[in-house]
């Protein structure tokens, strides 16, 4: 595991043996995600009103957990978790699937036995 970090925001990012720097960066998900992300984390300490305002969270750091490359370099899928905290500990669920410009494709199988799938398990 390879840990960086990046400009802006500060953010330490560990990366799985194989994915470099320059990959992650290339991936237009990830940058879209990141700056989404701290924009709306942004959101909590210039808006008063907001019900985090007192005690805002923050995205502590990112552990991208695995990965898949598309004709060898390029990332197609990046599964990853974002420590976003509270000064209190308080944690957000932060656990993200990012995909590139790719096709999600279920198959499905049907048996042709003539047994409906209530039938399964078969006794």
């Amino acid at each position: 595991m390879t840990t960086i970090t990046l400009k802006s925001p500060a953010i330490s990012v560990s990366l799985p043996e194989g994915l470099s720097e320059e990959q992650l960066l290339s991936f237009s998900p990830f940058n879209s995600w990141l700056k989404t992300l701290t924009t709306s984390l942004s959101l909590q300490r210039s808006n008063a009103a907001h019900p985090f305002h007192e005690d805002p969270y923050a995205l502590r750091a990112i552990t991208v957990q695995s990965y898949d490359l598309f004709g060898g370099q390029r990332v197609g899928f990046l599964k990853l978790r974002a420590e976003v905290t509270n000064s209190a500990g308080e944690s957000l669920p932060g656990a993200v699937f990012l995909r590139g410009p790719s096709v999600g494709m279920l198959v499905m199988l049907i048996p042709d036995d003539g047994k409906s799938a209530g039938d399964w398990p078969p006794q």
